[in-house]
């Protein structure tokens, strides 16, 4: 009789094994704070989350480096997201909609869950519950419906991608983790740079379209460096200012 043979495992299975292992003990980075919020400023630090309790049953949960302003009574209700990234979880009110202020564009609800970052020039949108009306200046009105998230930019026809996959990825980030779904290195290095003090950089352009899945800790971007150099002919070397430089072994 043969012996059995050993399992074998592609990059892409290695990578996320050892990453989703090594991140499962983290649930959170950062400081959550509980607040009632009646009209104004709330302001996050990066690495930095909050959870606000609105006086109507409504939250608003903040990621780091986030500023919002919000106006709460009697006739109206609104928030203006002037920078970074929230997620939403709206009290129905037939007579009051909600409504989110993005400058060249505005979101409107009744009664929903919905996430929004502002990035340079785009703001995402992932619907989680419910359907979100999207104003944007210059273009059509949009209905983004729960599972489907929108690509908004100043002036240009709102970008609809029905993919319930994006979505949570979108938001894993509410549960204290990063996902994400055979994304380039890069782009994970940007996300995991929102919550380090050191960044990592991309030291090495072949390496910056490596493909990455997994679920990740918000803080365990160290312990994923460890997984790329184990996974990937990716070495590290230190950076000025105490950064992290990802290069590919020659």
């Amino acid at each position: 009789m043969s012996a059995a043979r050993a399992p074998v495992m592609s990059r892409r299975a290695v990578t996320t094994a050892l990453l989703s292992a090594a991140a499962a003990a983290v649930a959170g980075v950062g400081i959550t704070r509980h607040f009632a919020l009646f009209g104004d400023r709330r302001i996050t630090k990066k690495g930095q989350r909050e959870f606000a309790r609105l006086t109507d049953g409504s939250s608003i949960s903040m990621n780091g480096d986030t500023s919002l302003d919000v106006v709460m009574d009697g006739n109206s209700r609104k928030v203006r997201l002037l920078r970074g990234e929230a997620m939403f979880d709206i009290a129905r009110d037939e007579k009051r909609p909600f409504f989110v202020d993005l400058g060249d564009s505005e979101i409107r609800v009744l009664g929903t869950k919905f996430n929004i970052r502002r990035k340079e020039g785009v703001t995402e949108l992932a619907v989680t519950e419910g359907v979100v009306l999207v104003t944007n200046n210059g273009a059509a009105p949009v209905n983004v419906r729960a599972g489907s998230s929108a690509v908004i930019r100043p002036g240009i026809a709102t970008t609809l991608i029905q993919d319930p996959a994006l979505v949570r990825e979108r938001v894993a980030w509410t549960e204290g983790f990063l996902e994400f779904e055979e994304k380039p290195l890069d782009e994970v290095v940007e996300e995991f740079n929102r919550y380090r003090t050191n960044p990592l950089v991309i030291g090495d352009p072949r390496i910056a379209g490596t493909l990455i899945t997994g679920r990740f800790g918000l803080g365990e971007s160290d312990e994923f460096v460890l997984a790329l150099e184990s996974s990937f002919d990716i070495k590290t070397s230190k950076g000025g200012n105490g950064s992290i430089v990802l290069l590919q072994v020659n």
